[in-house]
C-alpha cells in the first residue's frame, strides 16, 4: 500500500514538471519575487531552485502561495537547495503558507531560519476550532486545503515555531523529510511557546472548497531530531479537562504533533521507519497523538518500523517517547477497529533529563516512553490499543510507567465506565529501571495500567533485567496466555505483576509462563496482588477444561518478607464467576496449574487471618497470654510472635500494637487505653515474618511521670483483617533500682545519683527483654552501688567511688545487676551476664557491702563475715602466749635490726600489705588460690598482723569498729612485754645479765615491726568516703571501713581518739629518733637515753650512710599515701607515681652499699630483688588484668622472702648452740694453709690492745653487730 502511494506521488510530480510551466530560479532574490508576490499563479507551476546559491527570503511575514494549481518547488540537481530566511535572528519572521493548492510538492530543500507568525494568517485563525493559536505561535511551511501534498527530502532546520504545519491534509506524504534543531532563541528572551516539530491537524470545523471523504497523511523515512518546546499553558495533557468550557490553547509535542477533533470524516495517519530522538516537549517529548471529542471510529494512527530513543518531558508528565490522549465524544463508529496500531518499533532509553542542559531549568524533568490517556470516557466508547512485536529498554522514570502509563480518567466517582483495551502482542522489555522502587508505599511498575476494561497479553511476551515491577495493574482485568516469559527482574512487590484494587487474571488456555530468579524487595517474588475492597480471586480461568493446558513455572524467585514467587490477598475463600473458591478448590487449581521449583518453603503466600504468640514452635496462644516478667518504664519486651492464613501456616503480617486495660461497659468487655502508659510510637507498628519459626518482636512501653500503674494492663494486638484480638496480660511497674523516670523520654534512664557518685564514666543503663536491669560501666572499677538507711530511717539509693576492701572485684565484670525484687545487686560479664556474682563479699550488705549479714561477725585475717560463738574468745590465750613466745624468739636468737640481717626482710613485708592486695575470685578454690593466701598470710606475721584469706572469730557480733580497735592491742602488747622486761631487768640482776646486752636491740625492732601496722591503722581509721544519694543533696560522709558509720561521730570519734592516744606517740618517738637522733645527741641530757636506741637502729650501716633506714622507713609511708589516696579507683596513676620512686632507691642502695660487710650489702640486694620483680611488672599485669599471672608472682617472691627468713633463723640458732663457730673452724681450716694460720694469729697477739689495732670506725661503737 506504501508502495503504491509513493508511486502515485512520484507520478504527480513527473506530469507536473512535464505539463506546467517551468521557471528556473538561478539567483538570489528571484524566489522571493515570486513566492510573496501579491498576485496568485494562474497556472500550473514548476519551480526549479539553483543550488549554487543561497535563496534569501526577506519577506518580514508568512509568504501566501494561495492558488488552486499545482506548484512544485524542487532543485535543480540531486543536491537540495537552500533557503534561508533573513528575517529577525531573535523571533519569528518569514515562512511559507500554501493555502487551496491542488497539488503541492516540495522536493530536495533545505530550509533554515525560517517561521512567521500565525497571528497574521486570517485563513488560520478564523477557524471555529476547539484550540486556538496564541500570538507568539509561528510556523515554516503552513498547509490549508492542500488537495496533495508530497514533501520529500527537505530538510528544515533552525526554525521558529512549527516546522510544518498541515490542517486537515487530504492525502499527504511526508518521505525522508528532517525537522531538526528548533531555534531556542525566542524562547531564551521571551519564556512563550511559539511551537515545535511537525502538526497535523484534523477537523471538521473548517469548510474546504471541494469536496472531502476521507483524510490521510503518511509520513516515511524521516527524522526528527533534536527539537525543543516550552509550553506553559498547561501542566500535563490529563488536565485538559480542566478546559471543557472554554477554548484551548494548542497543546503539541517537540516531534510530530497529530490532532483529531473531526466527528464526520474519516482520518488516518501512517508513521513508518521513521526515527525520534532528544527532542525535548513540556507534556510530550517526541510525538502526541490526540483525540479531543472526535467520533470514536472514525480516527486511526498506523505506526510501523519507527524508532523513538532519547526523548524527554520537561513536566513531570508521562510519555516522553510518544502520547496519545483521547477525550472521545459518545458517538462512536466502526470505521477503524483499533484506534492505534504499533507494530515493529522500539522504545528506548527514556530517562531522567539532565534539564541543566537546557532553556528552562525543572527539577523535576522526564517521564516514561509511551503515554496512554482517556478522560471522561462514555458507556458506548470501545476503544483498543494494539501493540505488536515491540521493544522497550533501557527507559527509566521517577515515577511509574517507565515503558507504558496507561490511565483512564474520570472527571467524578459517578460513570466510571472501562472502555480501553490494550493489547500487548510479542512484547519485549529489557533493563529499564526505576529510582524509587526502596519506597514502601510507591506503586511502581514499567508497564502500569489503570482502569482498564481489558489488558491482553498475547504471543511470545520477554520480561527481563528490569529493575521494578514490570506490570504494575491497577483495577484491571489481565487475559494472559501465548508464552510468557518473565526472569532476573527486581523490584519492592512482584518484579513481574503487581496487582492492585480490583485486578486478576483470566488464564487462557494453552498458556505457558515462566517466572524465573526474579526477586522482590518486600512481597511476592514474582506476583504481587493486594485487594482489600473486592474479593475477586486473583487467578481465574474462563473454563476448568482448560486448567489442565494452563501452566505457570516459577523457578528460584525470592522475596524478602513473603511469597518467594506469590502473594496474593485473594487466593482462598474468594470469588470467581459469582461463586465462592473454597479453600479445598484452591488447593486443587492451585496445584493444577502451578509448578514451584525453589529452595523456599513459601513460595504461595496470602494473608492472615489471626495472630499467636509462640510458647514453641507447636504451642500457640492465640487469645491470652500472660507475660511472665515485670514490665519498666521504657522497657522493650520481647514477644515470640507469628501470623497464620486460613490452612495454618505462618505467614507474613502487619500488626499494631495498642496498650490499655479491658473493662466491662453495660455487659460487655471493651478496650479501654489507658494514659499513664503508652506503647512507643515506633513500636506501635510490627511485622511477623512468613517463616518456619515464630518472630520475636520487640515493643517499648513508656510511662507519663508521675502517674499510677494500673492493674490488669493488657497489650492488644491486632490487624485490620482480624476477628480475634490477641491480649497479652502485662504487670507495670516503676524503674527499678539505680534508675528514674525521665519525664521526657518517658523511660527509666539512669538515675541522677549515678552520674554523681561514678564521676569520669559514662555508665549504660539498660533494662533487658527479660526484665534484667543492668548499669554498665566501660572499664572495671571498684563503684560500689546499694542501697541505705539514712538516720531519720529514709531509705536511699547510694552510690560510693569506691568499694575496694568488701566487693567482688573482677575487672571482667563491669556490669551491675539491679535485682527488681531485693536489694541484693550482682555484677557480672557483659559478654554474658549470666555469668555473675554478688556485689557483696560472702555474707555481706548493707552500704559499701561493710554490714555483716544477720548473724554474722567481723573476722580478723579476713574481710569476709562468719557464723561465730563466744568460745572463740578462747582464743585470746593463744594470743596471750604468742606475745612472750616471740619475745623470747627474738631475744635467744637475736633477729633484731642491729644484726641488719632482717632489715630487708620486714622493709618487703611492709611494702607488700599494699602491693599483694589481689583478691582471686571467691569461686576459684585452687592450688593456686591456696598457695597465695598462705604466702601471703606468712608474709603478714612479720608485720604483726594475721593475713591468711581465712576468717578467724573472736567473738560473737564483733564490729568492724571493734576489730579495729583490736588490731592494736597485740603490738601494744609486745611493747608492754618488752618495756616490763626492762624494768624488771633493773630489779635483778640474774635476769639483767640474760637480757640487758639485747634489751634496747629487741625494743626498737619490735617497734619497728608494728610500725606497719600502725600506720595502716592509722590510714584505717581516719580515711572517709563520700556516699551519694538520692535522697539528699549533699553526699554522706561515712568511714571507709563501715559505711553504717558516719565519719567522725559517735562511736568512730571515739575510735579515732583511742588510735590517736595508742598510735601517736610511739610513732611521733619512733619517727623523731630515726630523722632527728644525731642532732639531739648534741644534748648531754639527752644523749644517753637517745643514743642506745639510735645505735640499735643504726649499728649494721656505716658512719654518714644511716639515712639508708630512714628513707626506706619514709619510702614505706609515702607508698601507703598513694594507696590511700588512690585505692579503688587510681591505682594505675599510684603505679605510675611510686614505682619510679622505688626504682630509683633501689639503684641508689646497690651502688651506695650502705652496710658495714659486704655479705650485708649483698644480702640486703637479694631481700630487694623480689620487689624489683614485683614493681617491674605490677604495671602489666594490672593493666592486661592478668590476675592468676600476678598471683603466681606474689607466691614466688613471697616464698623467696620466707625462705630468707628461714635462712637467718637456721644460722641464728646455729650459732645460738655454737655450731656456726665450728663450722667457720672446720672450713678456715680446709680452705688456709697452716703457715697463713700461724702469721695472722701472731700478729692478731702482737697489736692486740695497742695503739695500732686496727679500727674502722672514728670511735668506739657502743653497739657492735654480731652475726
Amino acid at each position: 500500500m506504501k508502495l503504491l502511494t509513493f508511486n502515485f506521488f512520484f507520478a504527480l510530480t513527473i506530469i507536473a514538471i512535464t505539463s506546467s510551466d517551468t521557471i528556473n530560479i538561478p539567483k538570489d532574490g528571484e524566489l522571493e519575487t515570486f513566492m510573496c508576490a501579491s498576485q496568485p499563479l494562474q497556472e500550473d507551476t514548476v519551480l526549479i531552485l539553483s543550488t549554487n546559491v543561497t535563496h534569501i527570503i526577506k519577506h518580514e511575514s508568512l509568504c501566501l502561495i494561495n492558488m488552486t494549481y499545482s506548484l512544485t518547488l524542487t532543485s535543480d540537481s540531486s543536491l537540495p537547495a537552500i533557503i534561508y530566511c533573513n528575517g529577525s535572528k531573535t523571533q519569528p519572521n518569514s515562512g511559507f503558507s500554501f493555502i487551496n493548492t491542488q497539488n503541492l510538492t516540495l522536493q530536495r530543500l533545505v530550509l533554515r531560519n525560517c517561521g512567521g507568525y500565525l497571528r497574521r494568517l486570517d485563513a488560520i485563525n478564523s477557524i471555529a476550532f476547539p484550540f486556538y493559536f496564541t500570538e507568539y505561535h509561528s510556523a515554516a511551511l503552513v498547509f490549508l486545503h492542500i488537495g496533495s501534498l508530497l514533501i520529500k527530502e527537505v530538510r528544515i532546520v533552525s526554525y521558529y515555531g512549527f516546522a510544518v504545519l498541515a490542517i486537515n491534509p487530504t492525502n499527504a506524504l511526508m518521505d525522508s523529510m528532517n525537522v531538526t534543531m528548533a531555534s531556542t532563541i525566542y524562547i531564551q528572551n521571551h519564556g512563550h511557546s511559539i511551537g515545535c516539530g511537525a502538526l497535523l491537524i484534523f477537523t471538521d470545523h473548517i469548510k474546504s472548497t471541494s469536496i472531502v471523504t476521507s483524510l490521510k497523511a503518511t509520513i516515511n523515512n524521516s527524522i526528527f531530531y533534536m527539537n525543543y518546546d516550552f509550553l506553559k499553558t498547561i501542566d500535563c495533557l490529563d488536565n485538559l479537562h480542566d478546559y471543557v468550557r472554554y477554548p484551548i490553547p494548542i497543546v503539541n509535542a517537540a516531534g510530530l504533533t497529530i490532532i483529531y477533533t473531526q466527528k464526520t470524516i474519516p482520518a488516518s495517519v501512517s508513521v513508518s521507519r521513521t526515527l525520534f530522538r532528544r527532542n525535548v516537549g513540556t507534556v510530550a517529548g517526541a510525538m502526541l497523538v490526540l483525540h479531543y471529542k472526535s467520533t470514536l471510529g472514525l480516527s486511526s494512527t498506523l505506526i510501523n518500523n519507527i524508532t523513538i530513543r532519547e526523548n524527554f518531558n520537561l513536566h513531570k508528565c508521562h510519555g516522553s517517547g510518544l502520547s496519545l490522549l483521547i477525550m472521545p465524544s459518545q458517538a462512536s463508529s466502526s470505521k477503524f477497529k483499533n484506534t492505534m496500531i504499533i507494530k515493529n518499533s522500539a522504545f528506548a532509553r527514556h530517562s531522567i533529563l539532565n534539564s541543566a542542559k537546557y532553556v528552562v531549568i525543572n527539577k523535576c524533568c522526564g517521564a516514561g516512553a509511551f503515554y496512554i490517556g482517556v478522560l471522561e470516557p462514555f458507556f458506548e466508547n470501545n476503544i483498543t490499543i494494539a501493540i505488536s512485536n515491540v521493544q522497550f529498554y533501557f527507559n527509566s522514570i521517577s515515577t511509574t510507567g517507565s515503558c507504558i502509563y496507561a490511565n483512564t480518567q474520570y472527571r467524578s466517582n459517578n460513570d466510571q465506565f472501562k472502555v480501553l483495551n490494550v493489547i500487548l502482542d510479542s512484547v519485549t522489555a529489557y533493563e529499564n529501571s526505576q529510582s524509587n522502587t526502596n519506597s514502601k508505599l510507591a506503586k511502581t511498575g514499567h508497564f502500569t495500567f489503570n482502569s482498564l476494561k481489558g489488558l491482553f497479553i498475547t504471543g511470545s511476551t520477554y520480561i527481563y533485567d528490569n529493575f521494578g515491577a514490570a506490570f504494575d495493574i491497577i483495577n484491571t482485568k489481565v487475559a494472559l496466555s501465548g508464552n510468557f516469559h518473565c526472569y532476573r527482574n527486581t523490584g519492592e512487590r512482584g518484579p513481574g505483576f503487581s496487582l492492585h484494587s480490583n485486578s486478576y487474571f483470566q488464564l487462557q488456555n494453552g498458556l505457558r509462563a515462566v517466572f524465573s530468579n526474579n526477586s522482590a524487595l518486600d512481597k511476592g517474588g514474582a506476583i504481587y496482588s493486594f485487594d482489600d475492597s473486592f474479593n475477586q480471586c486473583t487467578f481465574q480461568i474462563a473454563n476448568k477444561k482448560s486448567q489442565a493446558n494452563i501452566s505457570l513455572i516459577f523457578i528460584n524467585n525470592s522475596a524478602g518478607e513473603a511469597g518467594s514467587s506469590i502473594f496474593s490477598t485473594n487466593l482462598y475463600y474468594c470469588s470467581q464467576s459469582h461463586t465462592i473458591m473454597t479453600k479445598t478448590a484452591a488447593e486443587r487449581l492451585y496445584r493444577a496449574i502451578f509448578k514451584f521449583n525453589s529452595s523456599s518453603s513459601s513460595s504461595l503466600s496470602t494473608q492472615s487471618v489471626k495472630r499467636c504468640i509462640c510458647k514453641d514452635n507447636a504451642t500457640f496462644e492465640c487469645r491470652y497470654f500472660s507475660y511472665p516478667k515485670v514490665v519498666y518504664p521504657g522497657h522493650k519486651i520481647k514477644l515470640a510472635m507469628t501470623a497464620k492464613d486460613p490452612t495454618g501456616r505462618m505467614v507474613h503480617s502487619m500488626v499494631s500494637v495498642e496498650l490499655g486495660t479491658m473493662k466491662r461497659f453495660e455487659g460487655d468487655i471493651k478496650f479501654v487505653s489507658i494514659s499513664s502508659w503508652y506503647v512507643a510510637p515506633s513500636d506501635t507498628q510490627q511485622v511477623l515474618l512468613e517463616s518456619q519459626k515464630c518472630t520475636v518482636v520487640g515493643i517499648r512501653l513508656n510511662k507519663m511521670a508521675n502517674s499510677p500503674n494500673p492493674p490488669g494492663a493488657v497489650l492488644v494486638v491486632s490487624s485490620p483483617q482480624d476477628t480475634v484480638l490477641l491480649k497479652v496480660r502485662l504487670k507495670l511497674v516503676d524503674c527499678p533500682l539505680g534508675f528514674e523516670l525521665n519525664p521526657n523520654s518517658r523511660t527509666c534512664n539512669c538515675s541522677s545519683v549515678i552520674g554523681k557518685g561514678i564521676s569520669g564514666y559514662h555508665p549504660v543503663c539498660h533494662i533487658s527483654p527479660d526484665s534484667v536491669p543492668t548499669i554498665t560501666l566501660p572499664k572495671s572499677s571498684t563503684y560500689w552501688i546499694g542501697l541505705l538507711t539514712l538516720s531519720d530511717g529514709t531509705v536511699a539509693l547510694g552510690v560510693a567511688s569506691t568499694c575496694h576492701a568488701y566487693c567482688n572485684l573482677n575487672t571482667d565484670f563491669t556490669v551491675f545487676i539491679m535485682s527488681s525484687s531485693s536489694s541484693i545487686i550482682r555484677i557480672a560479664d557483659p559478654t554474658d551476664i549470666s555469668n555473675s556474682v554478688p556485689l557483696c563479699n560472702a555474707n555481706r550488705k548493707g552500704p559499701l557491702c561493710s554490714d555483716c549479714a544477720l548473724g554474722y561477725s567481723a573476722t580478723f585475717g579476713s574481710v569476709d563475715c562468719k557464723q561465730c560463738s563466744n568460745l572463740w574468745l578462747l582464743t585470746i590465750v593463744i594470743y596471750a602466749v604468742a606475745g612472750p613466745l616471740l619475745i623470747y624468739l627474738l631475744y635467744a636468737l637475736n633477729l633484731t635490726l642491729t644484726t641488719g640481717m632482717i632489715n630487708g626482710i620486714i622493709f618487703y613485708a611492709q611494702i607488700n600489705i599494699i602491693l599483694s592486695g589481689l583478691k582471686l575470685s571467691t569461686t576459684e578454690h585452687d592450688v593456686l588460690s591456696a598457695l597465695f593466701s598462705i604466702s601471703k598470710g606468712l608474709i603478714s606475721l612479720i608485720n604483726l598482723s594475721l593475713n591468711f584469706n581465712y576468717p578467724i572469730c573472736l567473738y560473737n557480733g564483733m564490729t568492724h569498729l571493734m576489730k579495729s580497735g583490736l588490731n592494736l592491742i597485740f603490738p601494744v602488747y609486745l611493747l608492754v612485754i618488752v618495756v616490763c622486761l626492762i624494768i624488771a631487768s633493773r630489779y635483778s640482776v640474774r635476769l639483767s645479765n640474760r637480757i640487758s646486752h639485747s634489751s634496747v636491740q629487741v625494743l626498737v625492732t619490735v617497734v619497728h615491726l608494728s610500725s606497719a601496722r600502725m600506720f595502716t591503722s592509722i590510714m584505717d581509721v581516719f580515711t572517709s568516703i563520700h556516699v551519694f544519694t538520692n535522697a539528699t543533696s549533699e553526699p554522706m560522709q561515712v568511714w571507709l571501713n563501715d559505711g553504717t558509720v558516719e565519719y567522725g561521730k559517735g562511736r568512730h570519734f571515739v575510735l579515732m581518739i583511742i588510735t590517736s592516744l595508742v598510735v601517736g606517740p610511739i610513732l611521733v618517738a619512733y619517727m623523731t629518733l630515726i630523722l632527728a637522733g644525731r642532732p639531739l645527741q648534741r644534748s648531754n641530757r639527752l644523749r644517753e637515753y637517745i643514743r642506745p636506741i639510735y645505735e640499735a637502729i643504726h649499728a649494721p650501716y656505716k658512719r654518714n650512710k644511716e639515712f639508708f633506714f630512714a628513707a626506706r622507713i619514709l619510702l614505706v609511708i609515702f607508698f601507703y599515701a598513694l594507696y590511700a589516696g588512690f585505692r579503688g579507683n587510681g591505682m594505675y596513676r599510684a603505679f605510675a607515681i611510686g614505682i619510679p620512686f622505688f626504682a630509683f632507691y633501689a639503684a641508689l642502695e646497690a651502688l651506695s652499699r650502705p652496710f658495714t660487710k659486704m655479705s650485708l650489702n649483698v644480702f640486703s640486694f637479694f631481700q630487694m630483688v623480689p620487689l624489683i620483680l614485683i614493681c617491674g611488672t605490677i604495671w602489666f599485669f594490672t593493666i592486661e588484668n592478668l590476675l592468676k599471672r600476678m598471683a603466681i608472682l606474689f607466691v614466688v617472691t613471697n616464698t623467696i622472702i620466707i625462705v630468707y627468713l628461714l635462712a637467718v633463723i637456721v644460722l641464728r640458732v646455729l650459732k645460738r648452740l655454737g655450731l656456726l663457730q665450728k663450722l667457720e673452724y672446720l672450713y678456715f681450716k680446709r680452705m688456709m694453709p697452716v703457715s697463713v694460720r700461724r702469721k695472722n694469729l701472731k700478729k692478731g697477739k702482737e697489736f692486740s690492745g695497742s695503739f695500732f689495732e686496727e679500727c674502722n670506725d672514728t670511735r668506739e661503737p657502743l653497739l657492735s653487730p654480731s652475726y
